[in-house]
């Protein structure tokens, strides 16, 4: 039987897996293991991307923009930094956040609007340069932030739409 037909009056949906098992009739032995599934999982992916962002920051942004005469010692130290940076942002964004969604939502925005111009660039053109890309992605953040400012967060589908933009040529 589904979750919500067990627990009706469960309100937010993200702690309905939680809800499920508790409830659910599992054993204690079913919910330990259901939990730690979850929190595994959790802190598995908190893992990658703080080692991804603080490898990115170090490597791909400081060495090659800022300091490329950076010894290894330098870099080390400098993802170190990043990392306990990451971290403590990462843990003020959750409390903030306060859902998951939210979170989500953002993260999948961000990379969007940052990552989506610089690779059709880079497949379909051969001018391309990391300069140039990473200006396109400053220049798409910048843009979310104007569009989600300027909508108090609503998003670009509430902006007035342009008439000449909802014309569609006809078929035939």
């Amino acid at each position: 039987m589904p979750s919500f037909l067990l627990l009706p009056v469960l309100f937010l949906w993200e702690e309905l897996f939680s809800a499920a098992l508790w409830f659910g009739g599992s054993s204690g032995r079913v919910l330990a293991i259901g939990l730690a599934a979850v929190f595994s999982a959790e802190i598995s992916a908190s893992d990658a991307i703080l080692f991804m962002l603080t490898t990115s920051l170090a490597q791909d942004f400081y060495k090659r923009f800022i300091n490329r005469a950076a010894s290894d010692d330098r870099v080390l130290a400098l993802a170190r930094w990043a990392a306990l940076l990451s971290g403590a942002t990462g843990a003020l964004l959750a409390i903030v956040l306060g859902s998951v969604v939210n979170a989500l939502t953002i993260f999948y925005t961000l990379i969007g609007v940052s990552l989506f111009v610089p690779i059709v660039a880079g497949l379909y053109s051969r001018r391309t340069t990391s300069a140039g890309a990473l200006a396109t992605m400053i220049s798409g953040v910048c843009a979310a932030l104007v569009v989600h400012t300027s909508t108090a967060g609503r998003g670009a589908s509430s902006l007035p739409q342009s008439p000449a933009l909802l014309r569609r040529p006809s078929c035939g």
